[in-house]
């Protein structure tokens, strides 16, 4: 997936995966050693991270469920954690990150497939869904560049 700032027309991530079961958000980047830019996780209804076990600090973007940016924590070291409360969403991108893209609160982020099809480590088979004030909404499968919509599958 591809995770754009378009209050800044900048890319944060272009091959960012998604976890959106407990097990997958449990587990999040423990079995990495480190991301790269470009690389990042967006976690579906989270609302809190941990940095246990890991070996490396990440930049944390906190998502209301309009895809505004309600918090961002840069270089959160390992063996940390946090509770985002008022959020859905949470992307967890490289270290300078955040810095770089001069990503701050209030920013509007998209969320889309990128153009190669590619959906991340893993996620080819994953059925994008995203919850929004209590109910379960599916997305639609394929839209314009230019559609205003936060989140295309």
């Amino acid at each position: 997936m591809l995770v754009v700032n378009v209050t800044k027309n900048i890319a944060l991530a272009d091959r960012c995966c998604l976890a959106n079961s407990f097990c997958k958000r449990l587990i999040g980047l423990l079995n990495r050693n480190g991301l790269v830019a470009g690389e990042g996780l967006l976690l579906d209804r989270c609302y809190g991270i941990h940095t246990f076990g890991m070996r490396f600090p990440i930049d944390i973007v906190c998502l209301g469920t309009d895809f505004h940016v309600l918090r961002i924590i840069k270089a959160l070291p390992p063996f940390r954690a946090r509770v985002l409360t008022n959020g859905g969403f949470i992307i967890e991108l490289p270290a300078g990150t955040l810095d770089r893209t001069q990503t701050t609160e209030g920013d509007q982020i998209h969320i889309r497939q990128r153009a190669d099809g590619h959906r991340g480590r893993g996620g080819a088979h994953l059925q994008i869904q995203v919850a929004t004030a209590g109910q379960l909404i599916q997305r639609p499968a394929r839209q314009d560049w230019d559609n205003p919509g936060p989140f295309v599958a």
